[in-house]
């Protein structure tokens, strides 16, 4: 005769393996094992720890998607930051070199006028004082 001890031993001693097969040929074979017994064998439990294994494994690989999609997409958005402030600052160098440019232009010009006022005035002396020393 079996007692309480010696069921309770056999439970202890049925492996993972056991109770995998067992709830598989059931599930194939369409047999209903009594709730009590699917408890009691760890069939229950282990059915549970089996989804809950599913679902962190597929939580981790959509963390995992998401991670590396932030990843790609920080790094994508880092290149794009980084180069509008590298047109940014190529363009105020780019436009200060402009105005540094028009100033001298302007420079130039101022000169040029100056050297032309200069040379008329030297010319009208010149010619002043030919019709000076003339008459």
């Amino acid at each position: 005769a079996f007692t309480l001890e010696d069921i309770k031993k056999v439970k202890e001693q049925v492996s993972p393996k056991i109770l995998a097969f067992e709830r598989k040929k059931s599930s194939e074979n369409s047999f209903r094992v009594d709730e009590r017994v699917w408890e009691y064998r760890g069939l229950k439990q282990q059915e549970a720890d089996e989804k809950n294994a599913i679902i962190e494994r597929e939580v981790k690989q959509q963390v995992d998607n998401l991670r590396v999609k932030a990843e790609k997409e920080g790094h994508e958005e880092g290149i794009q930051k980084g180069r509008e402030e590298l047109i940014a600052l190529e363009k105020e160098s780019f436009d200060k070199n402009i105005q540094q440019f028009e100033e001298f232009l302007h420079h130039l010009m101022t000169v040029e006028t100056r050297l032309l006022e200069k040379k008329m005035d030297n010319f009208k002396k010149l010619i002043f004082g030919y019709f000076i020393n003339t008459m």
